[in-house]
């Protein structure tokens, strides 16, 4: 298994990265993105995204709002993407007040 890992140094601060990476209902319709359902709140929530090759399934597996970690997996093995079995966690560490490493891994 293939895991891929991004980071980057953000000039913002980490509870506010959090707040936007973090909330798992905040994907907006537009561009490649044709639909958007959201079953659920927290961990365990299921969203569906629609795009012209299809749909991709997630479900919230993680989150911690005072650690600023989330993660989730992709559930339907048919979606659009080129991946399989995918999970990610996504961590945000502090670097002072207003700056902050966002660590992506899946």
């Amino acid at each position: 298994m293939t895991i891929v890992t991004v980071e980057e140094t953000i000039a913002a601060n980490a509870n506010d990265v959090f707040k936007v990476l973090g909330d798992f209902g905040r994907i907006k319709v537009g561009g490649a993105i044709t639909a958007f359902e959201l079953e659920g709140e927290g961990v365990g929530a299921v969203r569906t995204i629609t795009m012209g090759g299809g749909q991709v399934i997630e479900r919230l597996n993680e989150y911690d709002s005072e650690k600023l970690v989330f993660g989730y997996s992709i559930l339907n093995e048919d979606n659009p993407l080129p991946v399989s079995n995918y999970s990610s966690q996504v961590e945000i560490t502090a670097n002072g007040e207003d700056a902050c490493t966002v660590n992506w891994s899946g």
